[in-house]
């Protein structure tokens, strides 16, 4: 199950600021690229490939105030469990 976090340690944040979160793998598969999704309310907001760890990053106004998770899939589209959940307060 991937871990997500915020790099800031505030989950409530005003409307123009810029947040991220961190997505990260519990152990990456030898040098293979997964896709990593953001999900809001677990709808998917955005993607991103890389090994192990991706961050996105994210202008926040009120309509982003939600509970976000991450997910990460291989070329083979076995999905992960959902990460655990992030709370925002705009």
């Amino acid at each position: 199950m991937p871990t997500l976090s915020l790099t800031s340690t505030n989950a409530a944040v005003s409307p123009g600021e810029n947040i991220q979160f961190r997505c990260t793998t519990p152990k990456p598969r030898c040098n293979a690229n997964a896709e990593f999704q953001l999900f809001r309310n677990g709808l998917s907001v955005s993607s991103q490939t890389h090994v192990s760890i991706v961050t996105f990053n994210h202008n926040v106004d009120v309509s982003h105030q939600a509970s976000y998770s991450c997910q990460y899939s291989y070329q083979n589209n076995i999905k992960s469990p959902l990460s655990n959940t992030v709370k925002i307060t705009v």
